[in-house]
Parts: C-alpha cells; sequence; structure tokens
C-alpha cells in the first residue's frame, strides 16, 4: 500500500531579530509504502519505506522577499518514491529480509533572515539498517535581495581562511573552557587534535554559526556540535564592497536588553532605542538627525503586530508639532495609488509643514504595551519628506508597509 500525503498546519512566527513579521504556515509530505515478505520462516511480515518532509511556507510584507525564500525551500524538497525504493530494496536484497523497515525525515526551517540574507537549515535523519540510523545537517545561506546561493568568500575579503580558523578555534576553546594548548581528542573527544572549520555554517543575525555532523570531528554519540563566532570578531578581514557587509555593520547594539539600531545616509541618519521596562512594556525613542534641507517632512512608527490605540501612551516629541496615531481600521494614504485605504495594524505619524525650521536633532518617544501572545515587538520606521511636489522616500529598500512606502525594521525580545 501506498500512501502520499500533503498537510497543512497553523500558522507560526520566526522568532529572529529582522524577521518578526514573517509567518510560516507548516506544511508535511508523506510518502510510505509496504510490502509483504514471505520468509522461510513464514512470518507474516512487512518491509517498508516511509518518507517524510517537513517545511514553511512563508509569507511576509515584503511580497517578493517571501518569494525568494519559498522558492528557496522548493529547491530542497526532493521528490520521493517509497514504492520504488521498497521493490529495488527487495530485489537487491530478496525476500529474506530480516531487518526493520527503513525510513527518511527531512525538516527544512528558515533559520534566520538578516538585512542582507536568509539562511534555510535541512535536517535529514534516516534509517537504513545497522546499530543506528545517521543524521545530517545542513545550512544554505541565500542574498535577500536576489535570492542567489551565497558562500563565505562573497562575505569575506581575499585569504580570509586563516584568520576565520584562528577565530572559530579561539571561540570554541573559550566556549567549552579549555585553554590555548589543551588537547582536543582528550579533552572534547575529538579524532584528532586538530582544529577545522565546519563544512556546514549558517549566517546568522549576529553570529555565524558552525555546525559539525556525527563522525566530523567527534563520534556519532555526540551528536551535532554547534559553534558561534560573532560578527563584532571579524569586522576587520571583512570586504566593505561586499552586498553582505551589511551583516557587520548594521548599527545593532543590545546592552542590558536595550535594542540600538542606527540607520545612516549621507544626508542624515535615524536612530531608534528600545528599552524593556516592568509589565511587558518597551519605551521607544526614535532621534532623527539631519535632512535639515527638507522643507516638510516626518517620521512614522508603525506596529505590524497590534492595533488597538490604547495600547500606547506618553506619546510626546521635542520638536514635532504635529502628531497622531492610527489604529486599524483607519483611512491611511497609499503611495502606489495616492489614494486612501484601510489600515491593517497600528501607525504613529509625526509630521510638520516647518521641518527645515526645526533644530539638527528631532526627538520623540512613546511606550507600548505588548500583548501576552507576542514574543517579540517588531516595529517598522521610516521617513518621508515633501518638496517640489515630490514625496522623497527613506528607505528606498526595506519592509513594504501598509502604505506602499519602504520600512527599516526593528525588534526586541520581551520577557515572559
Amino acid at each position: 500500500m501506498k500512501l502520499i500525503k500533503v498537510m497543512v498546519g497553523v500558522c507560526l512566527a520566526l522568532h529572529g531579530l529582522y524577521a518578526n513579521s514573517i509567518n510560516q504556515t507548516p506544511k508535511r509530505i508523506e510518502d510510505s509504502y509496504c510490502k509483504p515478505i514471505h520468509n522461510d520462516n513464514k512470518d507474516n511480515k512487512e518491509f517498508c519505506m516511509e518518507y517524510s518532509i517537513e517545511y514553511p511556507h512563508i509569507t511576509h510584507p515584503n511580497q517578493a522577499l517571501a518569494n525568494r525564500i519559498n522558492q528557496a525551500i522548493n529547491k530542497h524538497l526532493k521528490p520521493t518514491n517509497a514504492k520504488a525504493y521498497v521493490e529495488e530494496y527487495i530485489k537487491e536484497i530478496g525476500e529474506d529480509i530480516w531487518l526493520s523497515s527503513h525510513n527518511e525525515e527531512t525538516t527544512i526551517k528558515l533559520f534566520s533572515l538578516t538585512p542582507a540574507t536568509f539562511t534555510l537549515s535541512v535536517a535529514t535523519s534516516s534509517f537504513s539498517g545497522g546499530a543506528h540510523g545517521s543524521y545530517n545537517y545542513q545550512a544554505y545561506n541565500y542574498d535577500r535581495k536576489s535570492g542567489k546561493a551565497i558562500n563565505l568568500d562573497d562575505l569575506f575579503a581575499f585569504e580570509y581562511r586563516d584568520t576565520l580558523h584562528d577565530l572559530a578555534q579561539k571561540a570554541y576553546r573559550q566556549s567549552v573552557n579549555i585553554s590555548s594548548n589543551a588537547n582536543l581528542t582528550t579533552t572534547q573527544d575529538w579524532f584528532e587534535n586538530r582544529f577545522v572549520l565546519a563544512k556546514s555554517i549558517a549566517f546568522g543575525e549576529e553570529a555565524l554559526h558552525f555546525f559539525y555532523n556525527p563522525y566530523e570531528i567527534k563520534p556519532y554519540s555526540a551528536g551535532t556540535t554547534e559553534l558561534k563566532l560573532r560578527y563584532q570578531a571579524m569586522q576587520e578581514f571583512t570586504s566593505p564592497d561586499s552586498t553582505w557587509y551589511a551583516l557587520f555593520k548594521q548599527g545593532i547594539n543590545q546592552t542590558n536588553g536595550n535594542v540600538n539600531k542606527v540607520f545612516s545616509s549621507n544626508e542624515g541618519s535615524l536612530k531608534i532605542t528600545l528599552i524593556p521596562q516592568e509589565n511587558r512594556k518597551v519605551h521607544i525613542i526614535a532621534t532623527v538627525q539631519g535632512f535639515s534641507h527638507y522643507k516638510a517632512g516626518g517620521f512614522s512608527l508603525s506596529f505590524p503586530q497590534l492595533g488597538n490605540k490604547n495600547l500606547l501612551k506618553n506619546i510626546a516629541s521635542n520638536q514635532l508639532v504635529k502628531m497622531k496615531l492610527y489604529p486599524t481600521g483607519s483611512r491611511l494614504f497609499y503611495l502606489p495609488t495616492r489614494k486612501s485605504v484601510t489600515s491593517n495594524y497600528l501607525l504613529l505619524e509625526a509630521d510638520t509643514s516647518e521641518w527645515s525650521m526645526l533644530e539638527f536633532n528631532k526627538r520623540f518617544s512613546c511606550s507600548v504595551t505588548v500583548p501576552k501572545y507576542l514574543s517579540h515587538l517588531v516595529i517598522h520606521a521610516r521617513l518621508a519628506f515633501r518638496q517640489k511636489g515630490q514625496i522623497i522616500k527613506i528607505p528606498n529598500d526595506g519592509i513594504e508597509g501598509q502604505q506602499g512606502f519602504k520600512n527599516y525594521e526593528v525588534s526586541i525580545p520581551i520577557a515572559h
């Protein structure tokens, strides 16, 4: 009997610093086949092969980005044929099969989403006889804008491997609390007293993740070994011309739970500071420097997870005169058509017709109460200026919001 299923689960969210507006709908493909076996003992027995593949379908406000991620995922959905596997195996081994049935399980996940990249993880476990099964974990990295597969050669300057090797070894020895000259074989059960870089490397949001599979450096019983090497340690030999230089220069700083993110351009900068407080509250401070040559304009914060205006309190500004709160259901200006649309989530907008008359630093703040069902608070931020009948949009690339403008994104984890 052959059984093939495709199952869809409930919607889940990826909780990462840049990925919290990502939604994932779990899907599962199953393919199984069993065939009766006639052996000398005349036992009633079947030999079966079972395949299962779990993967997410991605949705995101930036539909083009979601399409690129889904296309990358689809490339890892290998075709299965349990019936052909069983028939071929029996043909090769014969019907006197005493081994247990075989299986293969694959789990595909969106490992990370950064300002410049996204990474998929593909974990495969299988059993095809023997003392134990096998397990393999691979990371696949992609350029966020193009969907092109990328690797370390794209990220670093020329001849980086020796330096990366030394930094990774130092980080590993510190993580397991051994000295720089301690023997890896006797202290960590490595096969050889020689540090090597992992074959599977993921571009995370704050670090490179090295995944060592079973038998790569240690026995099967040790499982998968993971090592994190933070980007700050590698800035000196990162190529400034690289598209993925943003991983190292993204302006993120986390101290005592605070998140500080700075977005800079030739015209000025925008700094967002998120300060966690008691009772699931977050204090938000936005500071705009420069852009003083524009006569009129303003700044907005959007909260794609929130709709109720009562969640925002203590709205204040040092200079911006006009500030307005738009809850879900409000009418908003939509850039592509220049007509009004109904808002899907909460928006706070600060605007003035005297932007060029204000001081260099424009600052405003508010506090938000985060609902209990959220583990992260996600905020989208943008600037827009009006000049000679034109709308100047900042940023030009980013997360597309409900008004058709591109946005910066920043988030903060919420303690339960």
